[in-house]
This record gives structure tokens, C-alpha cells and sequence, in this order.
């Protein structure tokens, strides 16, 4: 069956629409960490405080540091599905696309690149200076 010109730019544009949807949800998970991610480690430093127990405060680094690492894995993901998108926008759009939506697809992209991004690290570094700073005030504060 042949498709005339518009029906295969609709189609292209559909396949299009699919992974943004896809990259969409990805960077949504990404904020959703850095939501928890502060919930949890506040929670982790005032518990600490009401303790009167500093060092319990460090205890907080460790889900900066985890949500730091998963953070970084989305990112990962979010840049491969945006190649993949620029590689399908490219095609040529005379042909049928393959709607092929799928990570083994998409390029791979470096973690320690995406560990290394500004979203990634001025997030979470400042947070745990934040954290570093609090253990230091409440041992002045508590001895």
C-alpha cells in the first residue's frame, strides 16, 4: 500500500510526538528525584537536630549521594532519547517511519558526562554543602 507525501510527514510527526512524550516522562522522573531528595534529607537533618545529635546529620549524605547517582542515570537516558529524536527528525521523510522507540536504538551517552552536568551537580553538591554546614552549626550549637 503507498502512502502519499502527507500522510508519511503525519506519520513522522507522530513518531516524533512519541519520543518527547517519552523524554518528557524521563526529565519528570528527574524532578521528582530532586523532590525527594530534599524531603528525605531534610527530614534526615532535623531529626538529627531534634536529637541533639550532629553527626546523625551526615547520615543525610548518603540519598543526596544516591539520589545524585540516579539522577544522573535519567539524565543519561534523557540525552540518548534526545539524539534518537534529532536522528529520527533527520531521516529522510519520504520513507515510512519505523517507530522504533527503544534505548538499544538510541545512542550511547557517557554516565560520568551526565554525573559531571550543571543540573546534576548544582543541585547536589550545594545540597550536600548544605548538609556539611548544618552538622557544623549544630555541633557548635550542641558541643
Amino acid at each position: 500500500m503507498d502512502l502519499d507525501s502527507a500522510k508519511i510527514a503525519d506519520l513522522r510527526v507522530k513518531h516524533l510526538e512519541m519520543l518527547q512524550a517519552v523524554i518528557s516522562r524521563i526529565a519528570g522522573q528527574g524532578a521528582t528525584l530532586k523532590n525527594y531528595c530534599i524531603t528525605l534529607t531534610t527530614a534526615v537533618c532535623g531529626f538529627a537536630i531534634t536529637l541533639e545529635k550532629p553527626l546523625v546529620t551526615l547520615l543525610a549524605l548518603f540519598p543526596v549521594t544516591i539520589f545524585a547517582l540516579l539522577d544522573a542515570q535519567y539524565l543519561r537516558m534523557e540525552r540518548r532519547f534526545r539524539v534518537l529524536f534529532d536522528r529520527v527528525r533527520l531521516e529522510n521523510w519520504g520513507t515510512v517511519p519505523s517507530f522504533e522507540i527503544s534505548s538499544k536504538s538510541a545512542p550511547n551517552v557517557s554516565y560520568w558526562d551526565a554525573l559531571r552536568s550543571w543540573s546534576i551537580f548544582i543541585f547536589y553538591a550545594p545540597l550536600a554543602l548544605a548538609v556539611v554546614i548544618v552538622v557544623l552549626i549544630a555541633r557548635c550549637a550542641y558541643g
